[in-house]
Order: C-alpha cells, then structure tokens, then sequence
C-alpha cells in the first residue's frame, strides 16, 4: 500500500493520541475504582487496546478502513507464518537480551515488566487480562503503526531507511531510554520480517511470541 503524504494526516493525528493514551488508561482505572497504588500496571494493560482503537477509528473517520487489508496481504500458510514468525521471535529474543546484557554491564536497565515491578496489582483475572492486552493486543496494534502505516509512508525516502527511522520511533515509544538500543534492535528485526514477507503477519507473530513468552518468564518463580 502507498502510505502517501496526504494521508501522513491521518499518520500524525494517530501518533499525537498515542503520546495521551498512558493518561487516558490511568484515568480509566481511577474512574472505576481501581487502586491508585497500581495505576501503572493498571495503564499497562488499558494502553494496548486504547492504542489500538485509536488508530482503528483515525482510519474509519478519515475513510481508509479499507486500505488496512491491503498489510495482511498476502495471507501464508500456516507452515509459513510458524518457521518466519517463530524464527524472527527467536532473532528478537537474542537480539535484543543479548543487547540488553551487553548494556547491563555499563548501565543498569529500567525494567519495564510490571509483574516484576509492581506484582502486587495482578489479580488472576489481571494477569490473564494483561496477557490479552501486552501479549496479544500490543503487537497487533503496535506492528500495525511502525511496520505498516509508519513504514510505508516513509518507504518514498528508501526502504531500509524507512525501515530504521520506524524502528527508532518504536524505541522511543516505549519512554524506556536505558533500553532503546535492545528495543531498536527488536524493531529492525521486525521490520525486515515485514519488508521480506510483504505482509505484518510475520512480525506480528514473532512481537507476540517474544511478548508472551516475556510475560510467561515474568511469572516464574525465581
């Protein structure tokens, strides 16, 4: 799909919101009672699926709902979709722990997981909630802003550089500065699983793979 400049619009009002939805997640959780003490875990899970709806109506106001299927095209197989989408989860996972470790011995790393930094806030139906929203939410939306409508509408001014520009904004995202190189790591990485398969499905299953089992190692006992 060609991500051109008058929608770039569209592209800007989307990422605008998207500095709000931390906010917007918090106020969720307060205005239904939840306990202030856990307002991040609380945002943590409402982020994911705020983001997403909010690049889902962007798309329908404007009228480019339509252009959407266009990213999920071609569909692969199931053989497919498992070697490039677990193979790029597993090329996440050493790209960016192994970079993450090599940074740890400088500096030592913002944890971003809040069942390691605030475990006291997950409830079982929280935590099956978070793995909906983190595990599964998250990549969906995530993949669907940096490696499709960011991706694209900088593709005019060379692939790869399109390539890397959406994997800084990706890094920068996440406001965890310690780890922006492990998180641009992670982002090349699913941005070449984009532009080599030309669809978002492998990326979106390797981000959810890494995502869940990030999430799944959380809750191990240690």
């Amino acid at each position: 799909m060609k991500w051109n400049a008058a929608r770039g619009y569209d592209l800007l009002l989307i990422l605008a919101l998207q500095l709000v939805i931390p906010s917007v997640g918090v106020g969720f959780w307060i205005m239904m009672g939840g306990n202030e003490a856990h307002l991040e875990a609380y945002a943590y899970i409402l982020s994911p699926p705020l983001s997403l709806l909010i690049i889902l109506l962007v798309l329908a106001l404007r009228g480019h709902m339509g252009d959407l299927a266009d990213f999920f095209r071609p569909l692969p197989s199931f053989k497919k979709l498992l070697l490039w989408g677990g193979g790029g989860a597993f090329l996440v996972l050493v790209a960016g722990e192994g970079t993450a470790y090599a940074l740890s011995r400088w500096i030592p790393l913002q944890e971003n997981n809040p069942l390691v930094t605030d475990p006291g806030a997950f409830t079982q139906p929280m935590i099956v909630a978070l793995f909906l929203s983190a595990g599964l939410m998250a990549p969906l939306g995530e993949e669907l802003l940096y490696r499709g409508l960011l991706l694209d509408f900088l593709r005019p001014w060379g692939t790869w550089g399109a390539a890397f520009l959406s994997s800084v904004a990706f890094a920068f995202a996440h406001g965890l500065w310690t780890l922006f190189l492990p998180l641009l790591a992670i982002g090349l990485i699913l941005a070449f699983l984009r532009l080599r398969g030309g669809t978002l499905w492998f990326s979106i299953t390797a981000h959810a793979l890494f995502n869940l089992a990030s999430l799944s190692l959380a809750l191990m006992p240690s």
